[in-house]
């Protein structure tokens, strides 16, 4: 077993009391006593904390999500869980996925009243996405506030933002509409960014912060940007979607991309490349091949999108899912102190079924599996999900299969934990 593999001992982040701005270490925190407000204690009590703080202030910079949650902070009861904050993040993020998809079939609309309904969504993807970043930065925040850090609720941060970072990123270029090329090369590379920092958090066992918050500023003011473009821009027939986003091929392949499009994949690759070069820097040989592995793998659902067996929404969850498994296995794997290979077979194995699926197979009904229970609810011989084949909903089965596997390994791993 490689030294980097062995067994390391679970360090929980040092806690910063918002109203004082005081750091204190656990075994600092573990010496309060219940009910004490830590501004009354003294700084010999904790053995010189205030000197820690200052230390670790000249080093900080500004921090806008800091600087956005902490007068929100304070207002939120301590008798609400944090991982409650988490969980609410991740349903807004499925909010903010629809909303990207449902703007995304407005894509080239004639009529008014579709336009309209495109700006307003877009809007409205927006303030979602702003909400989603804000209550990221919270659950954390409120955690060490309230001295409820757990290894639950790191598990459930850093899990779900595998999944979270792939949905917002593949939201985005839904709403604005690249063409596939840029679409498959920026999903990638967004997802490599949280893979690198999680492989450093799994063999280091240090959390290297990125510009997750101003990211998440800047496609908030992508969204608003594209509302307002789409709005201006006088409708053209030859730019009409004529596919739908979910099932069938990608509607918005032009043969001039807007200026829009251009500036969006200009910036966008620009900041996602320098983002993995500052993390990979850091890599020894052993992480270099974990990360390449990860690159690998979500490359080989890449060239399905771009040979056309996936469509857009297949194509983002397919990727968002692959990191939430991957990623999510090191975020378990180093809280219970195990190794991780940076592999799950299972992933190889759906994508050889995919490709038998489109290459050796003719369209197969997907009514061959439902076809009892429509006939139970359809007595009179209609089916309206007659046009759906079973290639379209693999990649769906998919997902939900990784998702699975993660819950229950996690349950595996509850008493490894130490949930108590």
């Amino acid at each position: 077993m490689n030294a980097v593999e062995t067994r390391r001992r679970y360090v929980q982040p040092a806690v910063r009391d918002l109203d004082t701005g005081r750091v204190f270490s656990t075994r600092e925190l573990a010496r309060i006593p219940s009910g004490v407000d830590p501004a009354i204690l003294s700084k010999r009590s904790y053995g010189g904390a205030e000197n820690v703080r200052q230390k670790r202030q000249r080093k900080q910079p500004f921090d806008v999500g800091d600087y956005l949650c902490r007068p929100i902070v304070r207002f939120i009861p301590p008798s609400i869980n944090p991982n409650m904050i988490t969980l609410m993040n991740h349903l807004l993020n499925w909010l903010l996925l629809a909303l990207s998809v449902y703007s995304s079939s407005l894509i080239g609309a004639v009529d008014a009243t579709s336009r309209r309904r495109r700006f307003w969504t877009l809007l409205a993807c927006a303030s979602v996405n702003f909400v989603s970043m804000v209550l990221d930065c919270l659950d954390g925040m409120h955690a060490r506030a309230t001295a409820q850090c757990s290894k639950l609720g790191e598990l459930l941060d850093h899990g779900l933002d595998a999944l979270h970072v792939s949905l917002v990123c593949g939201g985005a270029i839904l709403a604005v509409g690249l063409p596939r090329g840029p679409f498959a090369l920026i999903h990638i590379l967004n997802a490599c960014i949280y893979c690198a920092q999680m492989i450093i958090f799994h063999f280091q066992r240090f959390f290297l912060p990125t510009s997750g918050v101003e990211a998440q500023i800047l496609t908030s003011a992508l969204y608003v940007v594209t509302a307002v473009v789409s709005c201006a821009q006088s409708p053209s027939a030859s730019s009409i979607a004529s596919t739908s986003t979910v099932t069938g091929e990608h509607p918005n392949e032009q043969p001039n991309g807007s200026w829009t499009q251009v500036v969006v994949c200009a910036v966008a690759l620009v900041i996602i490349v320098g983002l993995n070069y500052e993390l990979v820097r850091r890599f020894d040989e052993t992480m270099i091949r974990k990360f390449a592995l990860f690159f690998g793998v979500c490359s080989l659902w890449g060239a399905l999108f771009l040979c056309g067996a996936l469509s857009d929404l297949q194509f983002t969850l397919c990727v968002a899912f692959v990191s939430f498994r991957i990623v999510g296995c090191y975020v378990l794997n180093s809280l219970v102190n195990k190794p991780f290979s940076g592999l799950d077979s299972t992933i190889l194995t759906w994508w050889c079924a995919h490709v038998y699926a489109h290459v050796a197979m003719n369209d197969v009904p997907a009514s061959l599996l439902y076809g009892r229970l429509a006939r139970a609810f359809f007595s009179d011989g209609s089916d309206p999900l007659a046009c759906l084949t079973i290639q379209a909903i693999l990649p769906y089965l998919f997902c939900a299969h990784l998702a699975y596997r993660n819950v229950r390994q996690l349950f595996a791993q509850l008493k490894n934990l130490n949930l108590d």
